[in-house]
């Protein structure tokens, strides 16, 4: 299933209220490999800095956009 940005913008507030160690085994039980450690798991920003739970969120969930994970 492809996922629309106004699909995604709904969906990461339903994700973002739980924990981040939460967040991460989540999207590792559909395919990521991320550890949760002192903060979330980089996702390559430009500026080195770790993601905030949103961007976190937003950018897994583009990841899985169109995959047969989501059916």
């Amino acid at each position: 299933m492809k996922l629309t940005a106004h699909s995604i913008e709904g969906i990461a507030p339903l994700l973002i209220g739980r924990t981040g160690k939460k967040i991460v085994s989540i999207f590792n039980e559909h395919g990521a490999l991320d550890k949760y450690e002192l903060g979330m798991p980089d996702i390559g920003k430009k500026n080195g800095q770790r993601p905030s739970k949103t961007q976190y969120v937003e950018h897994r969930l583009n990841e899985l956009s169109g995959k047969d994970v989501l059916r």
